[in-house]
C-alpha cells in the first residue's frame, strides 16, 4: 500500500503541485487543473475501496502516513489554487480517515511550523 502512495497517488498529484507551487497564476492551466483534479480523485477513490477498517490496512500502518502526508499537501496546494476544494476531493470514508489521523495523540507534533495557521 506505501507503494501504491508513492507510485501511484504521488505521481497523479505531482502535477497539481506543479501547477500550484511552479508556475504563476496567468501561467497556469485551468482545463489541466480540472483534468489532474479528476486523477487525484480518481486515485482517492481507489484507496476507499481499498480500505481495509478504520486505516488503510485494517490497523494503523506506515500506509497511513504515507498517504496523510500527500492529502494534507493538498490543502497547501488549495492555497494557491483556491477553486481547488481539497475537502470535497475526499470520500467521506477518507474524510473520516483523515480525522481519525488527526486525532491521534501525537499528530500536532508532526505538523511543520510553517503549515500551522496563524
Amino acid at each position: 500500500m506505501v507503494r501504491e502512495v508513492d507510485d501511484d497517488f504521488e505521481a497523479a498529484l505531482d502535477p497539481l503541485t506543479t501547477q500550484a507551487f511552479s508556475k504563476k497564476p496567468e501561467e497556469r492551466d485551468a482545463k489541466a487543473i480540472a483534468d489532474d483534479r479528476k486523477a487525484v480523485v480518481e486515485e482517492l477513490e481507489m484507496f476507499t475501496r481499498a480500505m481495509r477498517g478504520d486505516y488503510l490496512v485494517g490497523s494503523l500502518s506506515a500506509a497511513d502516513f504515507a498517504l496523510y502526508t500527500l492529502v494534507a499537501l493538498l490543502w497547501r496546494v488549495e492555497l494557491k489554487l483556491p477553486d481547488l476544494h481539497a475537502n470535497a476531493m475526499l470520500t467521506p470514508q477518507l474524510a473520516q480517515w483523515k480525522a481519525r489521523i488527526e486525532a491521534l495523540p501525537y499528530f500536532d507534533k508532526t505538523i511543520p511550523p510553517h503549515w500551522r495557521k496563524a
